[in-house]
């Protein structure tokens, strides 16, 4: 492509501004303009005044000329970029229009919109799962049209200047108005970065006090939001369209499955996992200590039996004898069914969840999460689980362990020296003594735990899947064990005390070794999956998908494995 004519920046768009002392500040674009306009002048001088000029001279001022252009369109694209007297580099055409601060990103596709607004997020618990909680300040400033409407119709106000008054006043008409046109009117809520449909879901606004947004805690991972100082967006679809997409497609209690991998994505966690998980495991902590939990259970759940559709929540009969013992809350395997005896952890309950939806739909299993969600979080708080430093029980077995694979260690170590073994051999087999090791007295941890203390809470908190992993408890009461260095490869020495015990300065100085590798990696694996997103999304965005199935016979067979279907597949071409 060949440029005849230059195009050139409105003045808007590279200003010349003045500050304090009468000085004058220039965006780099009209420095770079000078440049062009400058060397083309005296080519122009050249080839017009001095009949006699050299050839080889005018060739040099062209190549100057287009030199400038160059460096205007993209500077450093020859290389050194062009610097200014304090050394920094000046801003080019490509650098103004290019990436997500860019002209094009920034201003022309991220406007700002109109009835929206922005606000941190707080839990709450109290909301059912398709309502939200907007700050007074933020509905009226949304919902003002409608409001200013409202006072005109019911005639509390003769014209949009008085409506305004008086919603600047704010009279105790206006928030009655403003609750009526809420009721029929959902809104949109968004947290940033929307990588997925559940980036953007639907909710009926309801009221709240204070300056946040109130967020159900079920939907939190869909938008993969937590309660730290996340904000979101709020927006307002305006036509009847729009509302009604919003109503059938987008609203929250609709959208209780992942469109990734199908499988429930609104499921009880935390602080309400930890509370069903204590109220089915036969802990006698909390309300368990006073009533049994089926009875706690039917209180929450009897609202089920008078539904239309309802199904048997427990078995009245073998719970209705006062001296039965057997007092875990009951799940169900089909809807016909009675429930089974059976702890409620992660798994159990994303089970549950899923035969709920498959059963009864989704806008049934919502109401049904709501009262469990009410229920884990009531036996949570009279649980009141706590963590201390004496709940981390370090395993006994321990001691010999490490002790044996400190001896196995030895015999390699002296097998290399007297050249029996190979440095790469003796680096293998040392890994794999101390990775053995790790792996014995992380199985000898759950077997402890249920020896010494069934509810201990870091027990709970992990095997129920309510916070934290195997692992990381393996970590706190076994041992740290292997770490890799930055380039990954794993170090021989390994860290034999764990986190309850303490570290040594040679042991702290090896696990900074893996802490500083998954802050960097965490960092860097972000941008390139954003960054590959994005390039997927612009290479494909011109195919339109009409078919539900495209006719090939092709294709991976897939079994149930133990009952239920794998996530994912891997696939190595």
């Amino acid at each position: 492509m060949v440029l005849c004519l230059l195009p050139v920046l409105p003045p808007e768009l590279r200003p010349i501004i003045q500050i304090d002392g009468g000085k004058l500040m220039s965006s780099d674009i009209n420095e770079l303009y000078r440049r062009v306009i400058y060397r083309n002048n005296t080519l122009i001088d050249l080839l017009t005044t001095s009949r006699s000029t050299p050839g080889e001279l005018v060739m040099c001022q062209e190549k100057l000329v287009q030199e400038a252009v160059d460096t205007l369109l993209d500077n450093g694209i020859r290389g050194q970029p062009m610097r200014d007297g304090h050394n920094k580099v000046y801003k080019s055409f490509s650098d103004v229009i290019e990436g997500k601060e860019g002209r094009f990103r920034e201003t022309l596709l991220g406007k700002r919109v109109d009835y929206s607004g922005r606000s941190v997020i707080v839990v709450g618990p109290s909301l059912s799962l398709h309502r939200c909680g907007l700050p007074r300040e933020i509905a009226i400033e949304l919902f003002q049209t409608f409001v200013i409407r409202g006072l005109i119709r019911q005639h509390f106000a003769s014209n949009i200047g008085v409506a305004k008054s008086k919603i600047r006043e704010k009279e105790p008409v206006v928030w009655e108005i403003l609750h009526e046109v809420m009721q029929g009117h959902p809104v949109l809520l968004n947290r940033a970065p929307t990588l997925h449909r559940l980036g953007i879901q639907a909710f009926q606004p309801i009221l709240v006090e204070g300056h946040a947004i109130c967020l159900h805690p079920l939907v939190c991972k869909g938008f993969n939001a937590d309660f730290d100082g996340d904000q979101m967006a709020v927006h307002v679809p305006l036509s009847l369209e729009a509302q009604a997409e919003a109503r059938l497609l987008m609203f929250s209690h609709m959208n209780l499955l992942s469109p990734a991998i199908g499988d429930p994505i609104s499921v009880p966690t935390q602080d309400m996992l930890i509370g069903l998980y204590v109220l089915t495991s036969g802990n006698r902590r909390g309300i368990c200590a006073n009533s049994s939990p089926s009875t706690i259970v039917t209180e929450f759940l009897c609202e089920s039996r008078s539904r239309k559709g309802s199904f048997p929540i427990i078995d009245s009969n073998p719970l209705s004898n006062p001296t039965q013992r057997n007092r875990e809350v009951l799940m169900a395997e089909r809807a016909n069914l009675v429930f089974h005896n059976k702890v409620i952890d992660g798994t159990a309950i994303k089970r549950l969840i899923r035969r709920l939806i498959d059963h009864f739909g989704m806008a049934y299993t919502s109401h049904i999460l709501d009262q469990v969600k009410t229920l884990g979080f009531r036996q949570a708080t009279a649980t009141s689980i706590s963590l201390g430093i004496d709940d981390l029980l370090t395993i006994p077995s321990k001691g010999w362990l490490v002790q044996d694979a400190e001896q196995q260690s030895f015999i390699l170590e002296k097998h290399h020296h007297y050249g029996n073994v190979h440095a790469v051999e003796k680096l293998r087999q040392s890994i794999e003594i101390w990775y053995a090791t790790s792996e014995y007295l992380r199985q000898e941890m759950n077997p402890n735990f249920r020896m010494t203390d069934p509810f201990n809470p870091v027990h709970m908190m992990s095997f129920s899947g309510a916070r934290g992993n195997a692992s990381q408890v393996h970590q706190l009461v076994g041992m740290r064990g292997l770490m890799s260095d930055p380039q990954g490869q794993m170090i021989d020495l390994p860290i034999q005390s764990n986190l309850r015990e303490g570290l040594s300065l040679t042991e702290y100085i090896i696990s900074c070794y893996g802490a500083r590798k998954g802050v960097v990696d965490t960092a860097v694996r972000t941008s390139d999956a954003g960054y590959l997103t994005r390039r997927l999304v612009e290479v494909v965005q011109h195919i339109v998908v009409r078919r539900t199935d495209c006719g090939t016979i092709r294709g991976i067979s897939v079994s149930p494995r133990n009952g239920m279907m794998p996530e994912r597949i891997l696939y190595k071409h």
